[in-house]
């Protein structure tokens, strides 16, 4: 097989801190399922590997980026870089290098998963503003600072899910979209299964699925009734959207 004839099969997209790490650790349980060293190899939302269109710049990029994988006709080979669903670019640049890739997309609560972001960017030292001051402050931060501040700061703009999906289906077939609810998994194994079989190996039984949280550390952040109320005002109408978009329900979001 020649270097540009091999593809990876799957990527998990998103959402960022909704359980993303977990989930691929559980899918690499599945001995079909290639492990890189790496979960976030965050190569297509990287500019520097592409050029105006969308496509790769160069062989050698390619080439890099297939290190990490084992394209030995019997894995299946992904990685998981939840960014690549918020950055519009990125599902473009994904497209052009395998338009019949497999994408995965966990949706978590959006309130839980922006109060989780900030004390992600609270721990990583990025973030000195209380959650009240830098919601109000978002807009202005993301839209006029440097890319890494939209990185860091897009608390709540990442929770508009209704806006990224759409985006995600005008670009490939709902059929190669597999989305999954991160309160659920939790709970049943089921929806593992239902994945491998969409990623076209078998099931699996005594999957152990890990609850990781990774770049957070010390007590969990307690946060007001007061600002959790706000959030979800905030949200709610855009729930109403992603809800018309989802084929499970979310209702429990919205309390």
């Amino acid at each position: 097989m020649h270097q540009g004839e091999k593809k990876i099969d799957f990527l998990i997209i998103g959402c960022q801190r909704s359980g993303t790490t977990s989930l691929f650790e559980a899918l690499c349980q599945h001995p079909r399922v290639w492990k890189p060293r790496k979960k976030e190899i965050h190569f297509f939302d990287n500019d520097e590997f592409f050029d105006g269109n969308h496509k790769v710049a160069s062989g050698d990029v390619i080439k890099k980026y297939h290190h990490w994988f084992n394209f030995d006709g019997w894995h299946l080979n992904g990685e998981a870089s939840p960014s690549y669903i918020f950055f519009p670019h990125c599902l473009e640049r994904i497209r052009q290098y395998n338009p019949n890739i497999k994408l995965v997309i966990c949706l978590r609560n959006p309130v839980d998963r922006c109060i989780s972001h900030y004390k992600m960017s609270c721990d990583q030292g990025f973030e000195n503003l209380s959650l009240l001051r830098a919601i109000e402050m978002e807009a202005p931060r993301i839209f006029l600072g440097s890319v890494q501040d939209k990185r860091r700061f897009s608390y709540v703009t990442r929770g508009f899910y209704s806006k990224q999906l759409k985006r995600v289906f005008r670009i490939f077939k709902k059929e190669q979209v597999f989305i999954l609810k991160s309160e659920e998994i939790w709970k049943k194994n089921t929806q593992l299964n239902e994945l491998f079989s969409f990623l076209g190996v078998s099931g699996m039984v005594g999957i152990d699925y890990p609850r990781i949280s990774l770049n957070t550390k010390g007590e969990p952040l307690i946060v007001s009734e007061r600002i959790k109320s706000r959030l979800l005002r905030i949200y709610r109408k855009e729930l109403r959207l992603t809800q018309h978009l989802l084929d499970f329900n979310i209702d429990d979001w919205m309390i």
